[in-house]
């Protein structure tokens, strides 16, 4: 389970960590799935955006996980 986002660093961090992931597996593990989307409902924009914006710069195949079809 991640720990809270304290800052927009910190959720830079977790979406590298997703991108990790990814990139070694090609997927994303539905438990961190479900934790990150929890993560993201209860954080300020700002840290939510970074969390994005550090997905759709580094890895935009991964933000298919997080974002709603």
């Amino acid at each position: 389970m991640p720990q809270g986002w304290r800052s927009r660093k910190d959720s830079a961090d977790a979406a590298k960590t997703i991108i990790k992931v990814f990139k070694a597996t090609g997927t994303i593990p539905e438990d961190l799935i479900r934790a990150y989307k929890k993560m993201l409902r209860s954080h300020k924009p700002g840290v939510v955006m970074e969390f994005y914006d550090t997905l759709a710069t580094e890895c935009p195949d991964a933000l298919r996980f997080f974002v709603k079809k």
